[in-house]
């Protein structure tokens, strides 16, 4: 309704995203992109009139030109839509989709829709498909240029996120997501649909996959809250024992749930740490290992490399094929459509 009286005919509709698990709490309400996914407005609780109000007041506000509107809501004209969605498949699509494309984007209170929590889906694959779509639209957009070095820090920071909760798993993962990016967009098109990729990444999988947790696993003692300062920065300078000797027998074995896996905090000091999900009837163990530390951070900085040889270049072939992957044309040759009319109704019905 509200587009149907809309002046603009540019206007699109973001709607809101709330968390399963906390469903007073908006997860998302519109986001940000720029290196990094921000999402808008999370923690707001919706018990709490005076947070509604504010929400609702930032709402009527002019949004930056890096706002944009995730899959789960999303109404847009679709006469306004010089760009269809770039094959990500299946992170990135919304971003790129949202930004490359002239809408007046809107929030609209009420509008939204129940997920499945972030942090609990979290997986290298995960990993894998938002560190290829954050590079990918870097170097797609101009909008979105921030050089060389840029990129590459988004990558970094990616791998740097892991590497002191030794997800070695996803730090491979993140390498993969490099490699790939540095192949081209061509990559993008040969593997729409992620069934090779599944495959390897699931291969890879070992220490971070979800196993059944039975009344004969003994798990360590629960850490709920981050060591004190002190200790953290003394981890922090040893990369979280990763320069210590022997560091597999002097780490503590701690338990984390779900809902922290992500905080760094709790991470320090630790060389063994099993993290429990939410309905707490799975767990995975990840493990220290400078071998395997190190065989990554190597990929890694081999990848840096050459990386930023080739960024002139894939720049280059990024802006140049972008139009075409995102066009109707493509889309109808992909999808073995035979037409604008027979798309525009099958996407009808």
């Amino acid at each position: 309704m509200l587009l149907a009286y809309a002046t603009d005919p540019k206007t699109a509709i973001a709607g809101a995203m709330i968390s399963e698990q906390h469903r007073w709490a908006i997860w998302e309400n519109g986001a940000l992109f720029h290196s990094r996914c921000q999402p808008l407005h999370m923690g707001t609780d919706l018990r709490n009139l005076s947070e509604m109000i504010e929400m609702e007041n930032q709402a009527t506000r002019p949004v930056p030109d890096t706002f944009y509107g995730g899959w789960w809501y999303f109404a847009f004209p679709l006469a306004q839509a010089e760009h269809l969605a770039f094959p990500f498949f299946v992170r990135g699509d919304d971003v790129s989709f949202s930004l490359a494309n002239d809408f007046n984007i809107l929030t609209l209170n009420g509008v939204v829709s129940f997920q499945e929590s972030f942090t609990e889906k979290e997986s290298p694959q995960t990993w894998y498909l938002d560190l290829r779509s954050h590079m990918a639209h870097h170097l797609s957009l101009p909008q979105l240029d921030v050089g060389p070095r840029g990129v590459l820090k988004i990558a970094l920071w990616f791998f740097l996120r892991n590497l002191p909760r030794m997800h070695y798993d996803t730090l491979a993962a993140i390498n993969l997501a490099m490699e790939d990016v540095m192949q081209g967009p061509a990559f993008f098109d040969e593997n729409a649909d992620m069934a090779s990729r599944r495959g390897d990444l699931k291969a890879l999988t070992q220490q971070e996959a979800w196993q059944p947790l039975t009344p004969q696993v003994a798990l360590p003692a629960t850490r709920s809250k981050p060591p004190n300062a002190a200790y953290r920065f003394l981890m922090k300078l040893s990369l979280n024992g990763l320069l210590i000797p022997g560091f597999s027998r002097l780490g503590r074995r701690i338990t984390v749930e779900a809902k922290n896996r992500g905080k760094i905090g709790m991470v320090w000091g630790a060389s063994e740490i099993t993290i429990l999900n939410a309905a707490q009837d799975k767990y995975y163990t990840v493990r220290h290992s400078k071998r395997a530390a190190w065989q990554q951070t190597r990929r890694l900085l081999r990848n840096a490399r050459q990386f930023l040889k080739a960024y002139d270049g894939l720049v280059q072939v990024y802006r140049n094929e972008y139009p075409h992957y995102t066009s109707e044309t493509y889309w109808q040759a992909k999808l073995g459509l035979s037409g604008p009319a027979k798309s525009q109704k099958e996407a009808a019905e």
